[in-house]
């Protein structure tokens, strides 16, 4: 029965997010921020390891200050934040601003020598995440170009001032290493911002499919407000769950006399068969088809015909039970009296 099937996906299926809900990006900027302090706390402890292990390749005045200036970007983004600058143009502004720091440190430390390049790849894979597909191959841009940029700009220098260095800018081997982080940047903007669009492509999927989940689930609640026939829900311990309208006009009760108490007690002045009929249905008992109970209100008897239905919840599994009734002719209460005396009748 459709209406069993509705109310199962109301009661007991899992609920939908909300479409417009997104955990920890209310404020992304926020978010970012965080993400880059740690980011920044990392940084200065593997700058201050390859400045003991390899000083030689180290400018530490350099270093320090460029570690400064990605501090202070982060006080001055946490002010923008504060004082309510355009989300995207600030979050834009900041994984360009640690794209360039990263750049200086990479530059203070060594150049194609450096251990700190791959450190790109944080600003790229954050501004898929926090952008979108473009950006992230904006940023893999210009980490390529400041990292081929710088490699070139310290071989001029040491070509033009002639002075005598350890570090041996045009070989082979530094070149080829520049070559292979430009590659992996724009190999990791690229991976990057197509992950990212995929997961947007399916978040919007997702958000549509819970609105349209949201507008069934209403339709059904209205159709079920809205029917002639009783319906009352109960779940395994007994409590009452749910009822329409039209029950609280069949029992004469209120819903708030219903919902939330066991159904044993608010059935125990009269109405025990009702009780009696969906209990063992709830506890996973065989569904009951045309039933007949007849039940006491205010001294008026009240013959009702009844289907019982199990509500079932993720996994089929029985969560309850539904039962949908309609008050009988009384006509049919003689026969109701007859089949429930029938049943007592002794066996020869």
């Amino acid at each position: 029965m459709w209406l069993v099937k509705a109310l199962s996906e109301i009661t007991g299926g899992s609920q939908a997010p909300n479409a417009n809900s997104r955990p920890g990006r209310s404020n992304p900027n926020l978010t970012l921020l965080k993400w880059r302090l740690q980011f920044v706390a990392a940084l200065v402890v593997f700058s201050v390891v390859a400045w003991v292990l390899d000083p030689v390749s180290v400018v530490l005045p350099g270093l320090v200050g460029s570690l400064g200036l990605l501090v202070t970007t982060l006080a001055v983004s946490w002010a923008a934040a504060q004082a309510g600058a355009p989300q995207r143009v600030l979050l834009a502004t900041q994984l360009m601003a640690d794209t360039m720091a990263i750049a200086l440190i990479v530059h203070f430390t060594g150049g194609p020598f450096s251990v700190f390049p791959l450190v790109f790849c944080v600003p790229i894979m954050l501004a898929a995440n926090y952008l979108d597909a473009r950006w992230s191959v904006a940023v893999a841009g210009l980490a390529a170009i400041l990292t081929g940029g710088g490699h070139f700009g310290l071989a001029l220098g040491w070509l033009l001032t002639g002075a005598s260095s350890e570090l041996d800018y045009l070989s082979g081997w530094p070149v080829f290493v520049t070559a292979v982080h430009m590659s992996i940047f724009i190999v990791t903007g690229m991976i990057s911002g197509d992950l990212a669009r995929r997961l947007d492509h399916r978040r919007r999927e997702q958000m549509r499919a819970n609105v349209q989940v949201q507008k069934s689930r209403c339709e059904v609640r209205n159709i079920l407000d809205n029917i002639r026939s009783g319906l009352i829900t109960v779940d395994t311990r007994g409590v009452i769950t749910r009822v329409n309208p039209s029950c609280c006009q069949i029992l004469k009760m209120p819903e708030s006399e219903l919902v939330g108490r066991n159904i044993e007690l608010v059935m125990a002045d009269g109405m025990d068969e009702l009780a009696e009929i969906m209990l063992p249905v709830a506890a996973g008992g065989e569904a009951v088809s045309r039933g007949e109970v007849l039940v006491r209100r205010f001294g008026r008897e009240m013959p009702l015909g009844l289907n019982v239905n199990h509500v079932t919840g993720p996994r089929e599994k029985i969560i309850g039970a539904i039962a949908i009734f309609t008050e009988a002719s009384n006509i049919d209460i003689s026969w109701v009296r007859i089949r429930k005396d029938t049943k007592n009748w002794p066996t020869p």
